[in-house]
């Protein structure tokens, strides 16, 4: 579209010396649009590619389907649109059209819960013989994350690193140390370290998380009978957190990671 005005319209086509195009304008004496150029006829065969669908469009489109699948993904946004519309984006655009959809939804579920403690006064105004309890997150429990990987060429050592996870789900650095190997000696040498840095104590309110590397479920179940010998009560807790659902013994051999 070319540039208009309140009584003026112009419509050309943006293809290449293509001569597609349209003027019309208001005219007082009749007062009615009258068409002065038509040219309908186009050089090019037709595109599905629409500059003018904008990311903000697109987060508009699927914000509903966003909030009910917040796993949708980008590819998946920009065949459908294809599916949908006959139009072709470009999958960058998808991309920016899915985080503006996600941070609508989570803006509006922070408004939301904010809500709640009025609306828990209003219940108690309209019905005094209500009960409720609202429960929120305590702020200092927190979960660490422990890893350890090779460090190459000539240094000869690894790399051991705690990882957090705050209230938001949001991960940041917590400690790092280079030492000459990954065994029991470093690793209690580093998790000591981390203990009186972070003043925590017993680890009441922590949960430390280290990585599961059985690959095969005979593996697994050897490592678990290790577990249970050495504390029954740690034993229990992990067949709390259903390990099939994180052990990697478990996993489909065309999962990748």
């Amino acid at each position: 579209m070319e540039r208009s005005e309140a009584n003026r319209i112009a419509v050309i086509c943006c293809g290449e010396n293509c001569k597609f195009r349209v003027y019309c304008s208001f005219e007082p004496p009749i007062n009615k649009w009258m068409v002065k150029v038509c040219n309908m006829r186009h050089n090019h065969g037709k595109s599905s590619r629409v500059s003018m669908l904008k990311q903000g469009v697109i987060a508009g489109l699927f914000r509903e389907e966003i909030r009910r699948n917040v796993n949708l993904q980008a590819a998946v946004i920009k065949d459908t649109i294809k599916e949908r519309y006959n139009i072709v984006v470009p999958m960058s655009k998808c991309y920016r059209g899915r985080r503006i959809a996600l941070n609508t939804i989570m803006e509006a579920q922070t408004t939301q819960f904010a809500k709640l403690w009025d609306y828990e006064a209003e219940l108690k105004r309209t019905h005094p013989n209500i009960r409720t309890d609202l429960c929120t997150i305590r702020k200092d429990d927190a979960v660490i994350g422990l890893d350890g990987c090779f460090l190459k060429w000539e240094l000869n050592g690894d790399l051991l690193s705690a990882v957090g996870r705050d209230a938001d789900n949001r991960m940041y650095p917590i400690a790092w140390a280079v030492v000459r190997g990954e065994n029991k000696d470093t690793w209690g040498w580093f998790i000591k370290k981390l203990k009186v840095d972070l003043g925590l104590g017993n680890g009441e309110n922590f949960t430390i998380i280290s990585i599961s590397r059985s690959y095969t479920e005979g593996e697994y179940e050897a490592k678990m009978e290790l577990v249970k010998a050495y504390d029954p009560s740690a034993y229990n807790a992990l067949l709390v957190t259903e390990p099939h659902r994180w052990c990697r013994a478990f996993f489909s051999e065309e999962s990748l990671c």
